[in-house]
């Protein structure tokens, strides 16, 4: 019989380039910002730092006996690692160093494993703490759940990631809810960056 799944927390050194300090106050004017799409009330992350530092991140772990994988919440709780036990092999791009490049709706975006956005692509929380919740459950599966309410449009978002017992596979469940009176315009974006070899391929299943 398969052991059951679990989480744990742990802390995680990397070599960051933390962004500098910038304008305390919030920007109004679209034109002003990076990708020319409102933010408010949240604040710019433009200015990019130049010293790197070795970083203590929170880092949350989901494993089983097939996957081990690894959860930064102070980092929009991205998934920067997938790593498959049984063959000894990373399936994420785990970058040695994290340097933000201008990319983000308020500036500052790592290029490090796999990234969770709502209400748009590189979002306003890509790079800023978010909420993460762990869950063991009767089962025997694990899971890790990481969310965020966006204060641009009040909706909410939620990603499920799970592992179970006797399974190598990554289950993950999103949900988006606008939870206000008004409509509002958005779209989910799940990025992963995977290392690019030789032989690399990239198969999708037929849909049932």
């Amino acid at each position: 019989m398969s052991e059951s799944a679990s989480c744990r927390t742990a802390e995680l050194e990397i070599s960051y380039c933390r962004p500098a300090e910038g304008d305390t106050l919030p920007p109004i004017w679209r034109t002003a910002l990076p990708r020319k799409r409102k933010v408010y009330p949240y604040m710019l992350q433009e200015l990019t730092g130049t010293e790197f530092r070795k970083t203590v991140f929170r880092s949350i772990e989901l494993e089983n006996e097939f996957m081990k994988l690894t959860f930064l919440p102070e980092l929009g709780g991205r998934l920067i690692s997938m790593y498959d036990k049984k063959h000894g092999h990373e399936l994420l791009f785990r970058n040695p160093v994290l340097k933000p490049v201008m990319a983000g709706l308020t500036g500052s975006w790592c290029g490090i494993g796999m990234e969770f956005n709502f209400p748009g692509s590189h979002s306003v929380t890509s790079d800023r703490p978010v909420s993460c919740r762990t869950a063991e459950k009767p089962d025997g599966s694990a899971s890790v759940t990481v969310c965020d309410q966006e204060m641009v449009s009040g909706m909410r978002w939620q990603v499920e990631v799970t592992l179970r017992p006797d399974s190598d596979a990554v289950f993950i469940r999103s949900a988006c809810t606008n939870r206000t009176a008004l409509p509002h315009s958005g779209y989910w974006w799940t990025n992963a960056k995977v290392p690019a070899y030789a032989d690399t391929e990239l198969v999708f299943p037929e849909a049932d």
